[in-house]
């Protein structure tokens, strides 16, 4: 194939320039000067074209292992010093500086520098043009980098080479997509299609019309068509599998399958399709999880969190070799851990449940998700007020920009702030106001059905509240599976990046276990204010401290003697947080008062020195106005000499000793007081007939 090398004037050495031999010819790292110079020597053709070939060779195997990109590219780089235009050696560095950058994922100097190396290969060798590949690897680039236009501008180049190629219509139509012209991009996806074979055989038509699928249901989705984008992702996944290499990808679209049959109702379907893609792809981490938050949902016949348990153990498994710290690391996913504790809270194991949830905080203590379940765990304990904490710690995290998912987490919080209210004694009033507040936030979000329901038991809690009464008491709210949905639809490497920014400002998570209150502060709430501390209740005066008790027992059945030992003691520790909480309450009211105080004495301090600036400024105009009644009637007298002087010396010299001076043009003498009189200074005119001799 490369008998003979085409050399392009200008660009390769003469023939003449060929009579130094190259030692070592047949390794693949010997280095050589550019041949773009005119002092380069080259070895004979047929030394060239072998060392071209045995580099060829190095590069291509190189990138087909996959995890040796350098070598790849060393041996890519050392074909074109001597061919620039190479179209094999172009190809094949392009691929390799993309998939390096790809794989690593913290740079795009790879795909840079491939952008340099095609655009000035194209601009200096005319058969490059030619390739319909180097074309779409440039589209490629500039799609990664985000950079549309030029990546539009490119694809249609290429199409204008050839049209009859599905790829580029591929091409084309993902560009559309990222420009948000959807008509366009659905009738580029629609020419693709129509281009390809009706029997695919080659693997590139099968990867392209996996790709086109692909593209159309996330497109159906987005404009909420649920069954378009099951059928699409059906044909998807009636293709053959991808490689090895590509298997995360082939998972995804098991994946969106999945979501997409739950998000039509379909949850037995949806749960079938887990489980033909566990059989296809075998354990996957996403896969895993997605099949265990199906079986999470509570209230269904399908509803198993023994199995759930299982399958989450088996994706923190997966998630183990790549991670050996995986749990005492504060990094890392924390969907696993988040929903092996909700399993354990259905199950009715709080221990458990408490122990995996504290590692979900840990890992995302800016996710309002964590917070909830422990909300809800505390409350099932009858641990009121840390429940109230936990989900006082939502409304805290909620970010500037109120989205739906924001306002249907707080909506959670406030309804499980009004559960712990109304287990307290004389606040059914801010149980009213907690469950108005839940109501609202269920509006913003368009949840109808919830709203209206919390609006009724809000108007029973202000009767309760006005009566003095007590209500039944409710459940803990479940936690939205909206919230997980959107979650569990997205890799481990989105998750840990969505909230990596956020857990840098996030509170410390507490430490305390299972019984033993939570100790941190109440945080203020979205209107400016602190939730209402929930009152314990004392059921007579007689009864000892540690024997302080809940409006609903802790546990339904008789403890053994040393569990109740540390339930009472569990209680006095409770007692001792709770007066050391009034004492610290105390301490800043009296520290606020101080602070009032002191406002006070600035305040009066402000006050005089405003005064006395006052004062300053009255005497300042008294002396302006003092200075401009001198000014005003030594201007009266020059103007009545100057009368004076025009009515018995027109046009004579002034007296002796009189020295008069004109006011200046235009200038305003003063007059009566509603009227100035305008002077005008005109040279005086003799009048006729006088002579001076």
């Amino acid at each position: 194939m490369f008998s003979t090398l085409k050399r392009q004037k200008g660009h390769q050495a003469s023939p003449k320039q060929t009579k130094k031999k190259l030692s070592n010819a047949g390794s693949p790292t010997q280095s050589h000067k550019s041949t773009t110079s005119n002092s380069i020597s080259v070895p004979p053709t047929n030394n060239f074209d072998s060392l071209i070939q045995t580099w060829l060779a190095c590069g291509q195997f190189a990138l087909t292992i996959g995890n040796v990109h350098h070598i790849a590219i060393n041996s890519f780089e050392n074909v074109l010093k001597y061919d620039p235009a190479n179209l094999i050696a172009l190809n094949g560095l392009a691929d390799s500086l993309i998939k390096k950058d790809i794989e690593t994922g913290d740079s795009v100097m790879g795909i840079q520098r491939c952008i340099e190396i095609l655009n000035t290969a194209m601009t200096q060798f005319l058969p490059v043009r030619g390739d319909v590949k180097l074309w779409k690897k440039l589209t490629e680039c500039y799609l990664i980098l985000n950079d549309n236009q030029k990546a539009h501008s490119v694809i249609i180049t290429a199409l204008e080479i050839s049209n009859q190629d599905p790829s580029l219509w591929l091409l084309l139509g993902q560009t559309f997509n990222r420009l948000n012209l959807i008509p366009d991009a659905m009738d580029s996806f629609n020419n693709c299609l129509n281009l390809l074979p009706p029997n695919l055989t080659t693997v590139e038509d099968i990867d392209t019309a996996r790709s086109v699928h692909a593209e159309l249901a996330s497109i159906a989705v987005s404009s909420g068509n649920i069954e378009v984008a099951t059928n699409e992702l059906n044909a998807t996944l009636s293709l053959p599998p991808p490689p090895p290499s590509r298997m995360d990808e082939y998972a995804s679209l098991w994946c969106a399958l999945a979501i997409s049959r739950e998000r039509a109702g379909d949850l037995r379907g949806s749960i079938t399709v887990c489980e033909d893609a566990q059989e296809r792809v075998g354990d996957n981490a996403r896969i895993l999880m997605i099949h265990a938050y199906l079986l999470l949902i509570e209230n269904l016949p399908s509803t198993n969190p023994g199995a759930a348990i299982n399958l989450l153990l088996r994706a923190v498994n997966v998630q183990k070799a790549t991670h050996s710290d995986l749990e005492e690391s504060s990094e890392g996913d924390f969907l696993p851990w988040f929903l092996l504790g909700q399993a354990y809270l259905i199950t009715d194991e709080p221990k458990l449940s408490y122990d995996y949830l504290q590692i979900a905080l840990k890992k995302a203590p800016a996710s309002p998700l964590p917070w909830l379940a422990i909300g809800t765990l505390y409350l099932k304990l009858n641990q009121l007020i840390d429940s109230l904490s936990a989900y006082s710690q939502v409304i805290k995290l909620q970010s500037s920009n109120k989205s739906t998912l924001d306002s249907l987490s707080n909506a959670t919080a406030w309804e499980g702030l009004s559960c712990v209210y109304e287990r307290c004694d004389d606040q059914m009033k801010d149980a009213a106001d907690a469950c108005a507040r839940a109501a609202n936030c269920y509006k913003l979000c368009e949840f109808g059905d919830q709203a209206a329901r919390l609006d009724q038991y809000h108007k029973e809690l202000m009767i309760a509240a006005k009566n003095r009464t007590t209500v039944k008491f409710r459940e803990p709210p479940s936690i939205p599976n909206l919230l997980i949905r959107d979650l569990v639809s997205f890799t481990a490497t989105e998750r840990i990046q969505m909230f990596n920014a956020s857990t840098q400002q996030a509170t410390s998570p507490p430490t305390q276990q299972i019984g033993t209150p939570y100790s941190g502060p109440i945080v203020l709430n979205q209107h400016g204010s602190k939730p209402p501390t929930p009152q314990l209740v004392i059921a007579t005066p007689q009864i000892p401290a540690n024997e302080r008790v809940f409006k609903t027992p802790l546990i339904q059945h008789t403890p053994p003697p040393h569990v109740q030992q540390q339930i009472n003691h569990q209680r006095q520790m409770q007692q001792d947080q709770h007066q050391q909480h009034q004492q610290q309450m105390q301490l800043e009211q009296h520290q606020l008062q101080q602070q009032e105080l002191l406002q006070r004495e600035q305040h009066l301090h402000l006050q005089q020195q405003q005064q006395q600036q006052q004062q300053q400024q009255q005497q300042q105009q008294q002396q302006q106005q003092q200075q401009e009644l001198l000014r005003r009637e030594q201007q009266a007298q020059h103007l009545a000499q100057h009368q004076q002087y025009s009515h018995h010396h027109i046009g004579g010299p002034p007296p002796p000793g009189m020295h008069l001076q004109p006011p200046p043009l235009n200038q305003q003498v003063p007059g009566p007081p509603h009227q100035m009189m305008q002077v005008h200074h005109h040279p005086p005119v003799p009048p006729a007939h006088f002579n001076y001799y």
